[in-house]
């Protein structure tokens, strides 16, 4: 039984690791874009990568492009786009959103640590035979509320990233969006992390009922 209980842990750690290395190549991937267009954009102002949405009560298509092929041109609307700011509006505005941004980065970075801790821990107790203990339940808690202090960290970087880029510029006929919006994989296994918490808890109360009448 431990065997298999290791063997999907196993599973379980491969599939987060290959999604953290996902998102960590996804990011730098995106750093490094960001750096070379830094570099296209040396002497142009500061590049700024700005998800964008028409505004309400325009229609979708709020520009046009030419088709090369026919020579006909399109309808289009934009999503994301890359400018140059040449003058920071807002310098206080700036140096507090680089502490904020530095804080929660850190923070985010000592949650998922201390989830990938708890998470070895609870392997380690269930191998020692505490499948049915107050800490396997304490701990599957910790987990579930780990990711979701996580999953908040996730909504208000990128929240700040939208007060960033709305305070830098504003564009006729688009409203500036929420940009990387957070992956609600991380909220399902919060939640599952706690179910299965409440499930251990009440097998755990059954055993000892059942202890208790023999």
């Amino acid at each position: 039984m431990k065997r298999k209980f290791n063997i999907y842990c196993t599973i379980f750690l491969c599939v987060l690791l290959l999604g953290a290395g996902s998102s960590f190549i996804k990011g730098s991937m995106g750093f490094w874009a960001g750096a070379n267009e830094a570099i296209k954009f040396e002497g142009q102002g500061t590049p700024l990568v700005v998800s964008l949405n028409p505004q309400q009560g325009l229609t979708n298509y709020t520009d046009s492009i030419t088709n090369t092929l026919t020579g006909e041109p399109m309808k289009m609307s934009l999503c994301n786009i890359i400018v140059g700011v040449n003058q920071i509006q807002d310098y206080q505005l700036m140096a507090w959103w680089n502490v904020g941004i530095a804080v929660a980065f850190i923070l985010y970075i000592v949650v998922i640590v201390y989830f990938w801790i708890n998470f070895l821990r609870i392997i380690i107790c269930v191998n020692k035979g505490l499948i049915f203990d107050r800490i396997i339940e304490r701990r599957l808690m910790k987990g579930g509320w780990t990711l979701l202090v996580a999953y908040a960290l996730e909504w208000g970087i990128a929240f700040m990233f939208y007060l960033y880029h709305h305070s830098m510029i504003q564009l006729e006929g688009y409203e500036i969006d929420i940009p990387n919006t957070p992956d609600n994989i991380m909220l399902y296994v919060a939640i599952g992390l706690m179910l299965i918490a409440q499930i251990f808890s009440l097998g755990r109360q059954m055993k000892e009922e059942q202890e208790l009448t023999i």
